[in-house]
């Protein structure tokens, strides 16, 4: 069995949902990417608990999470470019998730990282609450290569309905273009994201909207990406 390691550091033990704030997504609201910040709850609770509202009545059958490692792999795990949690259940006293697992090289299964790792976590309470029963599989790397690419396409051809969520946070240089993108796609540069971030939005390509914001110098940001047809 897996477990949180952040509750009550992060985000707290008890969340009270509000279901009335939404937003509009793509007119189509054909969309597989979403990207959503991460920092204390306190901060980005607004904007986790809008993108949740906007996507609640829509199925999947996976909801994948990918996240940056602000760490270097361990050295045992040098031949791995990405990690993931084992297979099984991430359950504590208010919720259990199921967590599939993949099995292919060069991704290696370690639980340790993801107790250092706070960025996956913080979202599980939504999932659960809106998507109870559905699948997660939370995967860390640390830089970007081309088996990211790769490893996002695999995962889309095994599961055709996989909303993707990537945890990052945008920098400073990026408010002029959210300022300016908020009706509008535009491809993000990879500058304009946080020094140890980026590396996923790399790997799914594609043009995105920022849908809302906030935070002094608005580094954190909903997303949704512009599906690739």
């Amino acid at each position: 069995m897996n477990r949180t390691y952040h509750q009550e550091i992060f985000y707290p033990t008890k969340i009270n949902f509000n279901t009335n704030e939404s937003i509009q997504l793509l007119a189509t609201g054909n969309y597989d990417f979403m990207v959503l910040p991460h920092a204390s709850f306190n901060y980005i609770q607004d904007i986790l608990q809008t993108a949740f509202n906007s996507i609640k009545d829509l199925n999947f059958d996976l909801i994948t999470i990918l996240s940056s490692l602000h760490r270097p792999l361990l050295d045992k795990d040098k031949s791995s470019f990405a990690v993931i949690r084992p297979k099984g259940k991430i359950e504590n006293y208010q919720y259990s998730i199921p967590i599939v697992s993949l099995d292919e090289e060069g991704i290696c299964e370690n639980e340790e990282y993801f107790i250092e790792e706070s960025s996956p976590e913080i979202i599980l309470p939504f999932i659960s609450h809106y998507f109870k029963g559905i699948p997660i599989l939370e995967v860390l790397a640390y830089k970007y290569s081309l088996n990211l690419d790769n490893l996002i396409e695999k995962i889309k051809s095994k599961n055709r309905k996989t909303l993707f969520i990537i945890m990052d946070n945008f920098t400073e240089k990026a408010k002029k273009n959210i300022q300016e993108s908020q009706n509008t796609c535009y491809n993000m540069e990879l500058n304009n994201l946080t020094p140890t971030s980026g590396i996923w939005i790399k790997a799914a390509k594609g043009s995105w909207k920022i849908l809302k914001s906030c935070g002094k110098n608005y580094t954190y940001a909903l997303a949704i990406r512009k599906e690739i047809l």
